[in-house]
């Protein structure tokens, strides 16, 4: 004996707010990663710009020295 099962309009409702909840995670959650990459690039070049001052300070105090 088979048992029908009838379904009605309303089935798929509760789904749009869960994939609407998702995408706005996944939206922030890539925004975030994307923030982070930018801060870290950031002190990438402030963390080279120093090296190369301290390494044109050494130069300039060893010329100094030789003088």
């Amino acid at each position: 004996m088979m048992i029908k099962r009838q379904y009605s309009d309303k089935s798929g409702f509760i789904l749009l707010p869960v994939v609407l909840i998702l995408t706005i995670l996944a939206a922030m959650a890539f925004l975030i990663s994307r923030q982070s990459a930018i801060n870290a690039g950031g002190v990438v070049r402030e963390m080279q710009s120093d090296t190369a001052r301290y390494v044109a300070e050494a130069g300039y105090n060893h010329a100094l020295w030789q003088l």
